[in-house]
């Protein structure tokens, strides 16, 4: 048995042998036709793009192997770092080449940026991942296995709470501040009475004597009046139970408010929208693109009070450190992929200010895929070498 393939049309037809038949064993396949039989390729060179924003391109390729700037353009160092894995798994050789765009419709129906390398065949494979849309479909096609996970993160670092009623009144609500008030001046009518039932000298007898009596409870330090009356000892009795009942839920919940973080007032986009902070978003094609095709009305808000309010020249558009930076200096807060945000944070964000960052999810996350040029022959290729590495953990690293 023999496999016949031709790895490019350029190229000769190649044969191998890829095994043998015979009447009493059947097909027997060579272990180097199983195992080998797609890395086949030959040294075939094919062109490979990305979407390039903050990583300088000179060298590019040796750029995008650089460990202390694995937070610039991480999607394309993703795919950069795929791509190396699946050269060695196929033999095949790469040209690099750089865009801005990921790939968006144009006014003129075509589309731009790495799609549109694809699709006028300038490359064979785009190294930044894409999600899958209507529009892309048109234009190219995709792996089915999915290669990472995109998610936009919000971080900023939130606002001092401010209590309505301050520390002091925090632990009782206005309803139960005012039934305990209810309650103790209810004691002091009845206090008034039984000084009046009890005195046994006109001192004793006023408002004054009961209002001591009602403080006394308060404040758990007993009484100076002394009667054999049964109401009056009744009273005394039921203001000492209840002053002490409130102080000791008083002092466990005041201490429990002390020790608790300050409530988060914002918790989601809209609460952003509503809030005191100004907001920003990361300068890249997809932001710009979502924002203009969004029909989610808070989105139009956000993008309305707060990304490009009335007035200003120009939206808040700012690359990655810039963003962070703000974060760190002013009540801000700035739109961006996770992995590339969180070591830019933990640079720039001192250890007292980390304590009040707040990451809110801007979307839900996405799987993305490796797109290919419409009708490759290399896409079911690609898809088995990127489920190989699926299969073998490298994905998830």
């Amino acid at each position: 048995l023999e496999a016949l393939y031709r790895v490019h049309p350029s190229r000769p037809l190649t044969v191998r042998q890829a095994g043998s038949w015979t009447p009493h064993q059947g097909i027997v396949l060579h272990r180097s036709a199983v195992h080998n039989g797609w890395r086949l390729l030959d040294g075939l060179i094919l062109g490979a793009a990305g979407v390039v924003v903050d990583t300088p391109t000179d060298r590019l390729g040796e750029r995008l192997r650089v460990v202390q700037d694995r937070h610039l353009d991480t999607n394309i160092r993703f795919g950069w770092d795929l791509c190396d894995k699946l050269r060695f798994m196929f033999n095949f050789s790469v040209v690099l080449y750089k865009t801005e765009s990921y790939g968006y419709l144009t006014p003129n129906g075509t589309i731009d940026g790495q799609a549109g390398m694809l699709c006028d065949g300038t490359i064979d494979l785009a190294l930044s991942q894409l999600m899958l849309s209507h529009h892309r479909l048109d234009f190219i096609d995709f792996t089915t296995a999915p290669s990472r996970m995109w998610t936009l993160k919000t971080v900023f670092r939130h606002p001092a709470s401010r209590a309505v009623y301050g520390t002091i009144f925090r632990p009782f609500s206005a309803a139960l501040w005012l039934s305990s008030g209810l309650v103790f001046l209810l004691v002091l009518v009845a206090a008034r009475l039984g000084c009046w039932a009890a005195a046994h000298n006109p001192a004793d007898d006023s408002w004054s004597a009961a209002f001591l009596l009602v403080s006394s409870a308060i404040s758990q330090q007993g009484t100076t009046l002394d009667t054999g009356r049964p109401s009056w000892r009744l009273v005394v009795f039921l203001s000492f139970s209840c002053a002490l009942l409130l102080d000791t839920y008083y002092t466990a919940a005041i201490v429990t408010s002390l020790l608790l973080p300050p409530p988060r007032t914002i918790n989601s986009k809209a609460d952003l929208v509503h809030s005191q902070l100004a907001v920003g978003m990361e300068n890249i094609s997809y932001t710009h693109e979502y924002f203009e095709k969004s029909s989610d009305p808070v989105d139009h808000a956000l993008m309305k009070y707060k990304v490009w309010p009335a007035g200003t020249a120009r939206p808040n558009y700012h690359s990655l450190e810039a963003g962070v930076r703000k974060v760190a200096a002013e009540a801000f807060a700035f739109t961006g992929e996770d992995v590339s945000l969180y070591p830019l944070l933990d640079r720039y964000v001192t250890e007292a200010d980390k304590c009040a960052l707040v990451a809110l999810d801007f979307m839900k996350s996405r799987s993305t895929y490796m797109p290919v040029r419409k009708n490759s022959p290399y896409r079911e290729l690609l898809t088995i070498g990127l489920r190989r590495l699926l299969e073998r953990g490298h994905l998830a690293r």
